[in-house]
């Protein structure tokens, strides 16, 4: 079970139904914020390396990922986040923003992304 997982359950086992309901409860805004959160140490874990560039693959649910390619060029990181989900993609593209500014606060260059659909 990943530390994204849009809904926890208290280890409480659920009946199918109610897990399928739950999880369609969660908003692809709600996913988009989760996956942010759980990208920022892993911008620290990439400076930290010295890569010049890293693929990542982040779940965002229970079925769905996001695949999320870093790279650093003239000490800016830029980034390319693929999904299949148009509306996962769409909030990605609205929450990256504030995301970024966190990260410039952080002492973070981030390029703009491109935001991609499919694998």
């Amino acid at each position: 079970m990943s530390s994204i997982s849009p809904v926890g359950n208290g280890g409480v086992s659920l009946p199918a139904p109610v897990q399928s309901i739950r999880s369609q409860q969660v908003s692809p805004s709600t996913q988009a914020s989760g996956l942010f959160k759980s990208l920022a140490p892993e911008l620290d874990k990439f400076k930290q390396t010295g890569s010049s560039q890293v693929q990542l693959d982040l779940p965002v649910g229970e079925e769905e990922s996001v695949r999320i390619k870093l790279s650093i060029r003239g000490g800016e990181i830029r980034s390319t986040f693929i999904t299949e989900s148009p509306e996962l993609r769409d909030a990605l593209q609205k929450a990256w923003p504030e995301f970024s500014q966190n990260n410039r606060d952080r002492g973070y260059r981030l390029g703009d992304p491109s935001f991609q659909q499919s694998f």
